[in-house]
């Protein structure tokens, strides 16, 4: 399994405080989230044939240790899974706190 993300290429926007009506930071920023890019050597996408079973045991594991964030390249039907086409090619999971 490959990961990337911590801060890599997610900046906190210029003049944004942690918190505001206008100003979203990423949890990657805040060191609180990572993507899974690959998985057994086969890149993530909509057809991966483990990506189902993974977002779904994100999605199972119980609080505090489910992640506020779960996203992929499909909507697996869980709650607080979602999809778009930013996470057509990788997993994220992340952690409001």
């Amino acid at each position: 399994m490959a990961t990337r993300g911590e801060r890599l290429g997610h900046r906190r926007p210029r003049g944004c405080r942690l918190a505001g009506p206008d100003c979203a930071v990423s949890n990657h920023y805040l060191g609180r989230a990572a993507d899974i890019a690959v998985v057994e050597g086969i890149p993530i996408s909509a057809q991966h044939p483990s990506v189902v079973a993974i977002m779904d045991q994100l999605a199972a594991l119980t609080p505090p240790m489910r992640p506020d964030e779960i996203g992929g390249p499909i909507n697996t039907g869980q709650p607080g899974v979602f999809t778009n086409s930013f996470h057509a090619n990788h997993i994220h999971f992340g952690w409001d706190a």
